[in-house]
């Protein structure tokens, strides 16, 4: 597994960051075993969900999503809404002002 040089897992990041120009992948929820990484980017019952390592938590989790669409509804809004902070323009738009550009 590849980790940046923040200690995130890339393929978290690449789920919910995908610039993809379909939607889908960003808006399905994330669960991602808990580390600094993705406690940066996932806030656990508002974009996906924080585990243990371990399967319990997995399925408990899985099973949250899977039969409550209304949480799943939730989740997906929430993580097309933390993408967007990182798109180019949003991304853009903090460095000018950083840098008084």
């Amino acid at each position: 597994m590849y980790r940046d040089r923040n200690g995130r897992i890339v393929a978290v990041q690449c789920r919910i960051l995908c610039p993809c120009n379909n939607d889908t992948l960003r808006d399905i929820p994330v669960i991602a075993v808990d580390n600094r990484g993705h406690r940066e980017i996932v806030i656990n019952g508002v974009n996906g969900y924080i585990i243990n390592n371990n399967v319990d938590d997995l399925i408990e989790k899985f099973m949250i999503i899977y039969k409550d669409r209304k949480k799943y509804d939730e989740l997906k809004k929430n993580c097309y809404n933390t993408a967007k902070r990182f798109f180019l323009k949003n991304s853009l738009e903090k460095m000018s002002k950083i840098y008084n550009l």
